[in-house]
């Protein structure tokens, strides 16, 4: 993302807690003085870009597709679990075993502990993440995509910096769910 760089050290929407990050982001700036009125570096940013847009927007499209599957399978899983406890329920006020028992107390707890698990992963706030950086991304393609064919070179910056902000948003966003995400195992 260095090449994007150029105007980060005013922007605390792409802060990160990296130390040695400040120190990458002066050299950029330093070393990228006036890249933006350099014809050829306008000519490999866009491209460059644009690909970047793409590989991002195709990734939160399977994550979104996926966490979407997720939930699916959960909520299908759960509602046979259901299923299959009311009918050993009401099989059990006429046949009395210890396996009918077992199913009416066992299962609904395994139907909580998906659903848990699935409110434990956040799976749903993930899907719904992904599937509004999706759109963003592609409406950052689209803009970049008429910005070049205009040569309109401060619009292509003003992408390059409105994109870089929302992959390091996405990014830091991603990194405080990770680290505050503890699993206990007992």
């Amino acid at each position: 993302y260095l090449p994007l760089a150029e105007s980060l050290p005013e922007d605390p929407e792409t802060r990160t807690s990296l130390p040695e990050f400040g120190e990458l982001r002066s050299e950029a700036r330093a070393s990228l003085a006036g890249a933006w009125q350099d014809d050829a570096f306008v000519a490999e940013a866009v491209p460059w870009l644009a690909h970047l847009l793409a590989d991002q927007q195709a990734y939160h499209h399977k994550r979104y597709h996926e966490e979407e599957a997720i939930q699916h399978r959960v909520h299908k899983i759960s509602s046979w679990l259901f299923v299959i406890t009311g009918a050993a329920a009401v099989t059990h006020l006429w046949i009395h075993t210890e396996w009918l028992t077992l199913v009416t107390a066992t299962l609904p707890a395994i139907g909580a502990a998906l659903n848990g698990a699935l409110a434990q992963l956040e799976s749903q706030r993930l899907a719904r993440m992904s599937s509004g950086l999706e759109q963003q991304l592609q409406t950052l393609g689209d803009r970049l995509q008429a910005a070049s064919q205009a040569g309109d070179r401060l619009a292509i910056q003003t992408i390059a910096r409105d994109s870089l902000r929302l992959v390091m948003r996405e990014h830091e966003e991603w990194r405080q769910t990770v680290e505050k995400r503890e699993v206990p195992l007992a």
